[in-house]
């Protein structure tokens, strides 16, 4: 297998996942995505979608006035608080205890990025997490 390849299962998801990031992002991020989440009408199309012409200053009147929910964002943060309204017990050796407070390379904690892990996989449905080894 070629490292250019891709697994089956990530080309069924990638469209959904690329979908909810752009939707968790809100509704300017997804006008700014244009026709790929609201195409011109076909009489848009027809006046031409240059800029400058009829149609192309139509569309983006089209795009200005619509309205996207931001449910995606909205269900991601009740859901992270409903995760974290109690306080996570993560149970370390006594080595490992310095992690608790520094666990990532920006030295957050472990409670944060419990937090960021739980918010991916609310938004995504995945992640990946690179753990590297401290050799003492």
């Amino acid at each position: 297998m070629a490292i250019s390849s891709v697994h089956p299962k990530y080309l069924q998801f990638s469209a959904l996942w690329l979908k909810m990031r752009d939707c968790f992002l809100g509704a300017d991020h997804v006008k700014a995505q244009g026709t790929l989440y609201l195409p011109p009408t076909p009489a848009m199309r027809y006046d031409g979608m240059k800029p400058g012409e009829d149609g192309y200053i139509r569309y983006n009147d089209y795009k200005e006035r619509a309205v996207f929910p931001e449910y995606v964002a909205d269900a991601v943060v009740n859901h992270s608080g409903m995760l974290h309204s109690k306080s996570a017990i993560i149970q370390l050796p006594a080595a490992m205890e310095p992690l608790r407070q520094a666990a990532t390379s920006k030295r957050e904690g472990l409670d944060q990025l419990l937090r960021r892990i739980n918010e991916l996989q609310l938004r995504d449905g995945r992640l990946g997490l690179l753990l590297e080894p401290v050799l003492l």
